[in-house]
């Protein structure tokens, strides 16, 4: 994970460009030009921008090209999950018309080139909703009229509800179903995030943790068929162009198969996490939760049912994920050892209203303004 973005720029564009000629067949005198690396964000990789030329076939080819690397472990997950990501980017960018940008080429094994494995991809246009400060307080998306915001907000959701309609086995992504958090029954799911918290918690126990898998194990819903789950669904992972098109999903970290409704929890809870719990109101333009809902049945033909199930297993999944972040911010000496964002975070406070019981009592920490 890089809360920090720094790395030597100059070694690794050597690096890179070495690297890149043993990619491309037939190419010769590939260079790479200034590495651009955004410091808002990073909360669970290193996203390094950069251009790239290189002589083939008798011709110049110039291509702009984003890495994406990720340490191998002591994440925010316990195993690197980049050669998922690369063969569903793969599958969706070949097979489909969801928005992904293509992959260019994967490096798991020669840790030489950036210090942990990375992906390639193409680069795709465009500006990202940000989270450090949240896009709902201030930055570009503040800056756009009523009517665009409601453009945007639209093209970001439909965007999701096109994931939903690929079907897996037509593009060979079955296989999701065996990664970790990626089997489609909600057992499952829950089986697989309580051994996420075993491991994040470093051996502490919380109640109201507790009580949030006691209360999702007990009320599992009648589940669907199960779709493309993109885990980490939200309008800051994606990249949106001046006309408010989305121009790429990225960040699929924690894609398996799920209920629709996994998606949809995750979109809403995502939301509130940079609105209710902060008392920002939601910007004007955007669709309120009841209009996303009426939204995606005219969009799909599918009218998402118990909501607030998946609603409150999306605030038990960021509040293990802010768990662990405060943990690293703890050990990485971003936060006091006292510091209580793991336990006390926008994502717990708002998953103990779901849950109707009290909110830790505990000051609440974010790692907003805090790398």
């Amino acid at each position: 994970m890089a809360l920090r973005n720094e790395i030597d720029r100059e070694g690794l564009r050597e690096r890179m460009a070495l690297w890149l000629e043993k990619q491309i067949p037939g190419s010769r005198n590939v260079q790479v030009g200034e590495m651009n690396i955004p410091q808002e964000s990073g909360l669970s990789a290193l996203t390094i921008i950069f251009d790239a030329s290189w002589q083939a076939d008798g011709a110049q080819a110039e291509r702009r090209l984003v890495a994406r690397a990720m340490s191998e472990g002591g994440g925010v997950f316990p195993k690197s999950s980049l050669e998922t990501e690369y063969h569903v980017l793969s599958a969706l960018s070949a097979r489909s018309d969801v928005a992904v940008p293509a992959p260019f080429g994967l490096e798991t094994k020669d840790l030489s080139i950036c210090g942990m494995p990375f992906m390639v991809m193409d680069f795709a246009a465009g500006r990202v909703p940000r989270d450090d400060p949240p896009y709902t307080v201030s930055g570009w998306v503040m800056q756009l009229s009523d009517q665009k915001r409601r453009r945007l907000s639209e093209n970001a959701f439909a965007e999701l509800v096109k994931l939903h309609s690929v079907n897996p086995e037509e593009l060979g992504l079955t296989w999701l179903r065996d990664v970790p958090m990626g089997a489609p029954a909600m057992s499952a799911k829950l089986d697989a995030w309580e051994e996420y918290y075993r491991w994040a918690a470093e051996g502490i126990k919380y109640p109201l943790i507790d009580h949030a898998f006691d209360w999702l194990c007990g009320n599992i819903p009648e589940e669907t068929p199960p779709v493309i789950s993109w885990g980490d669904g939200r309008i800051g992972n994606m990249i949106i162009g001046d006309d408010m098109e989305v121009s790429a999903l990225v960040d699929w970290e924690m894609v398996g198969l799920g209920s629709r409704e996994v998606d949809i929890g995750w979109w809403i809870f995502t939301t509130r996490f940079h609105t209710d719990i902060i008392n920002v109101p939601l910007p004007a333009g955007f669709l309120t939760e009841a209009e996303l809902l009426e939204r995606y049945e005219q969009l799909s033909g599918y009218r998402p049912r118990n909501i607030d199930y998946y609603i409150t297993f999306a605030g038990l999944r960021l509040s293990l994920v802010m768990k662990r972040l405060g943990n690293m911010m703890i050990a990485n000496g971003q936060l006091p050892p006292d510091a209580s964002m793991p336990y006390s975070n926008p994502a717990s406070h708002l998953l103990a209203d779901c849950l109707h019981v009290d909110r830790p009592a505990a000051g609440m920490m974010d790692f907003v303004g805090n790398r």
